[in-house]
């Protein structure tokens, strides 16, 4: 996990990157964005386009506390929270076989599918930001464009 301030002068191309992705996030979820439920959870902000799936959270759609939760010791999330997935195209890969020690190999086909490319939180705006993840990839341009095309918020 990474602490980003994004008011820091000098970030790095990844990191200039990444808030980019964050600003365009919550523009196109406060202007695009719909509320759902997701199974007994309260309501998320959520927004679906180009193969991009976004969820976002404010103070007033809190993470549910779950006895498993609490008993894992996990902290109070963040008030504020933004996730994206993308439509990825995972490569076939060569793999080790775990069911045979190890010691065997085979050819893990290519899966397609919304993979969880962007994990972030944080408590105000303005303030420090929690990157849990931050995938890289081509999906970062392909989301910025859909973004440039998205309305202004009044």
């Amino acid at each position: 996990m990474q602490l980003i301030d994004p008011q820091a002068p000098a970030l790095t191309p990844k990191w200039q990157r990444f808030l980019a992705i964050w600003r365009h996030g919550i523009a196109i979820a406060q202007v695009e964005g719909a509320f759902i439920r997701i199974e007994k959870s309260p309501p998320v902000i959520s927004w679906k386009q180009g193969g991009f799936q976004l969820l976002y959270r404010t103070p007033f759609q809190k993470l549910p506390r779950t006895p498993k939760v609490v008993a894992m010791g996990f902290p109070e999330p963040p008030p504020f929270g933004l996730d994206i997935w993308a439509t990825l195209t995972t490569p076939p890969q060569f793999v080790p076989r775990h069911d045979k020690g190890g010691d065997a190999y085979e050819w893990q086909l290519p899966t397609e599918g919304l993979q969880k490319v962007f994990n972030t939180s944080w408590h105000t705006d303005g303030g420090a930001i929690k990157a849990a993840s931050f995938r890289r990839g081509d999906w970062e341009q392909d989301f910025l464009a859909i973004a440039a095309s998205v309305p202004k918020k009044a």
